[in-house]
């Protein structure tokens, strides 16, 4: 038997071995950074409607509306404001629910839900329109924390049961955790990890402060 040969064919698999290694590798990382930024598009796409609700909370044209906020809990905030600029105060309301998601594979997606109400203080009776929105997404945990005034360091105790104590409320924290569906495996016995990305702002309402 030639040696040296058979030395080539085992120098010649270690490297194919190491070669398909770090292409897995690569597989995982590329698929992995894919999951990611999917993510972070989703994220965006939510906190940019969450922002652009929080910081109108209480706002009308004529000055800041008195018992603004209706609900504050840690998964509910519910707060009145003229959102679509026409005149008339809107109810606007965000549900981190305890609804699981279908046509999913993570057991811990639940429905983010936003309920828009249009001109709940309208004197004519006419039927206001309400549009609920549930946001599939993989929101896996949301957070409202409610502090009492600008560097407060102690969240208000939740849920903020009257409406004297929700209308001392100054600033709003949200913290916000989104996961993926599908999960990235290291190997084929592996269970696999789902990737996740994590948003958190503290919000100061300008017309809860006037």
């Amino acid at each position: 038997m030639n040696l040296g040969l058979v030395l080539s064919y085992i120098v010649a698999a270690i490297i194919t071995m190491a070669l398909l290694t770090m292409n897995m590798g690569v597989q995982r990382s590329t698929a992995e950074l894919t999951l990611l930024n999917m993510k972070k598009n989703h994220m965006t796409s939510i906190t940019e409607m969450l922002e652009y609700d929080i910081s109108k909370t209480a706002y009308e044209i004529s000055g800041p509306i008195a018992d603004a906020i209706k609900v504050a809990d840690s998964t509910s905030f519910a707060f009145e404001a003229d959102i679509d600029n026409d005149g008339d105060i809107d109810l606007v309301r965000w549900d981190f629910t305890i609804l699981p998601v279908t046509g999913t594979t993570n057991p811990n997606d639940r429905i983010l839900r936003r309920t828009y109400i249009n001109d709940v203080n309208n004197t004519a009776m006419i039927p206001v329109n309400t549009d609920i929105t549930d946001i599939t997404l993989g929101a896996i945990d949301m957070n409202f924390e409610y502090f009492m005034g600008t560097g407060s360091g102690t969240p208000l105790s939740t849920p903020v049961l009257t409406q004297a104590s929700r209308n001392n409320i100054a600033q709003i924290q949200v913290s916000l955790t989104l996961e993926s569906d599908v999960t990235i495996s290291n190997n084929v016995s592996d269970a696999g990890r789902r990737v996740r990305t994590h948003y958190e702002k503290l919000f100061s309402p300008v017309n809860l402060n006037n």
